[in-house]
């Protein structure tokens, strides 16, 4: 019996067919995945927003954005919420988180709860102290600090749930008059991939150009922000940091703003920093009610506005 081999226009067609399918198959895998992330993504704020109601319950407030000496971030304070106790207890709360030698460890801890999984950077900073082999530890996860770049901020109207103060002066529920399900607690920021200049990646420093005696500088970025040749890098490398450019985000930006965050150099007290993600569309934002939702690139400004206020009596509908 004779057997016919394939002819070479039969194992072309074949492998046209392959091909095409290939075509089809990984455009839905790929969107499988951003799914997945997004999903993953959703339960991490998820766990940080429960973690922050459960510290609410302990301690009748939520943490403070910062305060000194320590200058930790909100996210340090509940660790412990997030069964991360052992991690928590590495902290000296007495000392500068940034350079003591009695935080050292802590710096160095990484907690997968704190990392988007749809943020490809693979960059992380080293250890200040050169003769320590180790990175510091990353987040994705940053405070609302409102829709004013003042990291003092008072002002109901503007002022988000978290700031930096000299003292502890933390927010309760009952300051959330908006509505807890209206106000922000955490969103997301894409973690730096430390290239310098890059603009999707670093952000620039404005200097002693931000007039702090203009409101409109504190409200929203202006031409200089973009034109600064100087930048920080280590956006997001460094989770423990309580300082308004490592651990807080503004709605002074819309969604997955396209400029570049800025900061006022003189004083280091103000910042314009986005909320961004890798997230085709829009990022996820926690409340403060616990919830979590994805906000679109395209929420109008004045909406995004009022979800940053905690005060504002400007109730705002995604």
């Amino acid at each position: 019996m004779r057997r016919h081999a394939f002819s070479l226009l039969e194992l072309l067609v074949v492998i046209a067919i392959i091909a095409v399918l290939l075509g089809l198959l990984l455009p839905a895998v790929q969107k499988v995945r951003a799914a997945s992330a997004r999903t993953a993504c959703q339960n991490n704020l998820k766990q940080i927003a429960l973690a922050a109601n459960n510290y609410h319950s302990q301690h009748a407030a939520f943490p403070a954005g910062s305060y000194a000496p320590a200058q930790v971030s909100a996210i340090v304070h509940l660790l412990p919420q997030l069964e991360q106790n052992n991690i928590y207890e590495m902290f000296d709360l007495k000392h500068l988180v940034m350079t003591s030698s009695q935080n050292q460890q802590a710096r160095v801890q990484e907690v997968v709860t704190f990392l988007c999984p749809a943020d490809p950077s693979p960059a992380r900073q080293p250890h200040p102290d050169d003769g320590r082999p180790e990175f510091l530890g990353r987040c994705n996860y940053f405070a609302n600090l409102g829709s004013n770049a003042w990291w003092q901020n008072k002002n109901p109207a503007t002022a988000g749930m978290f700031r930096f103060a000299k003292k502890p002066a933390p927010v309760k529920v009952s300051d959330v008059t908006d509505g807890t399900s209206h106000t922000a607690l955490f969103s997301e920021v894409r973690r730096s991939k430390l290239i310098p200049n890059d603009e999707e990646n670093v952000w620039a420093v404005s200097y002693s150009i931000w007039d702090e005696q203009k409101e409109a500088h504190d409200l929203a970025p202006f031409p200089e922000c973009d034109a600064s040749a100087d930048s920080y890098q280590y956006r997001g490398l460094q989770y423990f940091r309580g300082v308004v450019w490592t651990s807080m985000y503004t709605h002074t930006v819309p969604v997955n703003y396209a400029g570049r965050d800025c900061m006022r150099s003189k004083g280091v007290d103000r910042a314009h920093i986005g909320a961004r993600s890798y997230h085709p569309g829009g990022v996820n934002v926690a409340y403060v009610d616990g919830s979590v939702r994805f906000a679109t690139n395209a929420t109008a400004m004045d909406v995004w506005r009022a979800i940053g206020t905690r005060a504002g009596q400007d109730l705002a509908s995604e």
